[in-house]
C-alpha cells in the first residue's frame, strides 16, 4: 500500500510540474525555409530597399563585418537560412539546429560574408563541417550551439571576426543590437 501511494504521489507530482513549450517544433519546417523562399523574393523585388529588421533600420555593407549568412542545403534539396558569426578565418558559430533540427538534416552551408542581401551579394564559400555540440537536445535546445570550419576567408573592411571579451575585459551594461536579414515587420 505504501508502495502504491509514493508511486500515486510521484505520478501527481510530475503531472503538476510546469510543462516546457518550445519556441519552435522544426527550425526548417516553420522558419528557415518560408524565410529562405520570403527573403529571396524580397530580394528578387524591384523595389526591395534592404529593410528587413522589425522596428529596425537597414544597414550599411562592412557595419556588421562578423555577420555570416547562411544558406542550408537540406538533404531533401529545400533550401533553409540561418546566421553565423565568424570567429577566425576558418571558423564560425551558429545555432545547431541551424544544421539539424527534427527531420531536417544540412548537406552543404554556403556561408555569405560581406553582404547586405543573402542571395545575391558577398563572398560565398561552401561547407559541409558542422560540429554540433556533443549534448545538443533538439527537444529542448539545450547546447544549441554548433562550430562551423570553412576553407579560409580573408579578413577586408566588410569582412572580420566577431570581437569577443578577453581577460577581464566584459560587456556587462552595454547594449546589444540584433542584426540578420529577419523581417522588418511582425507578420509579414
Amino acid at each position: 500500500m505504501r508502495t502504491i501511494l509514493v508511486v500515486l504521489a510521484l505520478a501527481v507530482a510530475a503531472s503538476a510540474a510546469p510543462q516546457y513549450e518550445p519556441i519552435f517544433y522544426d527550425y526548417h519546417e516553420e522558419i528557415g525555409i518560408p524565410e529562405a523562399a520570403r527573403i529571396k523574393a524580397g530580394e528578387e523585388s524591384v523595389d526591395f530597399d534592404g529593410s528587413r529588421i522589425v522596428g529596425g533600420s537597414p544597414s550599411n555593407l562592412g557595419q556588421w563585418p562578423h555577420m555570416v549568412g547562411s544558406l542550408i542545403q537540406l538533404l531533401d534539396g529545400r533550401t533553409s537560412v540561418c546566421g553565423a558569426s565568424m570567429l577566425s578565418n576558418t571558423r564560425a558559430v551558429t545555432a545547431a539546429h541551424c544544421w539539424r533540427h527534427r527531420y531536417n538534416l544540412g548537406l552543404e552551408m554556403t556561408m555569405v560574408f560581406g553582404a547586405v542581401r543573402l542571395f545575391f551579394d558577398g563572398i560565398r564559400i561552401s561547407t559541409n563541417q558542422v560540429e554540433l555540440h556533443s549534448s545538443y537536445n533538439e527537444d529542448n535546445l539545450n547546447y544549441d550551439i554548433a562550430m562551423i570550419r570553412m576553407p579560409f576567408v580573408p579578413y577586408s573592411s566588410t569582412i572580420d571576426r566577431v570581437l569577443l571579451p578577453a581577460g577581464s575585459l566584459s560587456y556587462v551594461g552595454f547594449i546589444a543590437t540584433a542584426i540578420g536579414f529577419g523581417r522588418t515587420a511582425d507578420g509579414k
